[in-house]
């Protein structure tokens, strides 16, 4: 069993329709006509059609539905909502039919895009008719081609490649591309993909196509560098700027940082407080050696400016932190 029901699926377990109301109040959430999730076990005597229909190998999806970490939630909520909808009469025999294309936000899930800015869940499908969004579906109007629908866990889907487009064009940058720079450095796609994608099928906001492949390098190593990368550009400081530079002294390597400027030995990085966390449990010996490691760099005569992921969304922050890279860049230069 899953943890998406259909009604039909809790009558044959012995649910009633006073039942099946009483358990949307607690334990059952109806996402589409017909179909609903189960998001936690029950002890409610009445409610145990659904909880029979929870089998221990639910136990990891449910973890991640009350997960307190929103990528991790909002991930498991994507994949069920694509299930939801291949279960639902109506999204069954598109999807049974071929006439359905998951696309955008689906189509970034399918393909394990990671998302570098939160957004609500949403089962995003292209197929012939207008475009209608109601709760938790957008129906889109078919506008991809046949040379840009692959096939992901037998689903039909839009291209890596498109499915960055899509993502930019209607997200915009700051979502468009983190996305894009994961997917190049994964090997989902290279900047050609992106180029073949955008020629044969333009989109109406040409701008951020072109902003998209002007900044996508792949060498952004988390979405907080990626966004930096779009806040400096913007700030028109990127072009004086090169990514991931490699500082040596006269004893050899010191540091690899996020952006440089080599004329006037300032580093900028991107202070990602996840990377401290990862091998581990309190971050303290890797703050430790991230502490060393800019002191080695200012003993090698470097300024080190630091980002972090609040000020990216600050606009008052990113514009102090910009004035103080250009007058960095100013006084160097001039001495």
């Amino acid at each position: 069993m899953s943890l998406i029901v259909t009604q039909q699926d809790l009558f044959d377990h012995g649910a009633h329709w006073r039942t099946i109301s009483a358990m949307t109040a607690c334990c059952l959430k109806r996402l589409m006509p017909g179909v609903y999730l189960l998001h936690r076990r029950c002890t409610e005597p009445l409610h145990r059609p659904g909880t029979r229909m929870i089998e221990p190998i639910d136990d990891d999806r449910l973890a991640s539905l009350g997960s307190n970490t929103a990528h991790i939630r909002y991930a498991a909520g994507r994949a069920l909502l694509i299930e939801a909808f291949t279960a639902t009469r109506h999204g069954g025999r598109l999807v049974s039919s071929g006439a359905a294309v998951f696309s955008h936000g689906s189509a970034a899930h399918l393909h394990a895009l990671p998302f570098a800015i939160d957004e609500r869940p949403l089962v995003e499908v292209q197929r012939p008719g207008k475009s209608r969004q109601k709760g938790y579906t957008w129906l889109r109007p078919m506008q991809v081609g046949a040379d840009q629908i692959v096939e992901v866990s037998g689903l039909r889907t839009t291209s890596p490649a498109r499915t960055v487009l899509d993502i930019a064009r209607t997200r915009g940058l700051d979502q468009g591309l983190p996305m894009a720079e994961a997917a190049l450095r994964s090997g989902a796609l290279t900047a050609e993909d992106l180029i073949v994608s955008r020629d044969s099928h333009p989109g109406r906001r040409l701008h951020v196509d072109d902003a998209l492949l002007r900044l996508l390098s792949g060498r952004s190593e988390s979405a907080g560098e990626a966004l930096l990368k779009i806040r400096l550009d913007r700030a028109g400081l990127l072009g004086d700027l090169v990514e991931q530079y490699s500082v040596y002294d006269e004893h050899g390597f010191v540091a690899r940082v996020d952006f440089a400027h080599s004329g006037t030995k300032l580093a900028i990085e991107f202070d990602g407080y996840g990377k401290y966390f990862l091998d581990d449990a309190d971050g303290r010996a890797a703050l430790k050696q991230e502490r060393r490691r800019e002191a080695d760099l200012r003993a090698a005569g470097w300024e080190v400016i630091r980002v972090e992921w609040r000020d990216l969304f600050d606009p008052a922050a990113m514009r102090r932190l910009c004035a103080r890279i250009a007058r960095h860049l100013a006084t160097r230069s001039a001495a």
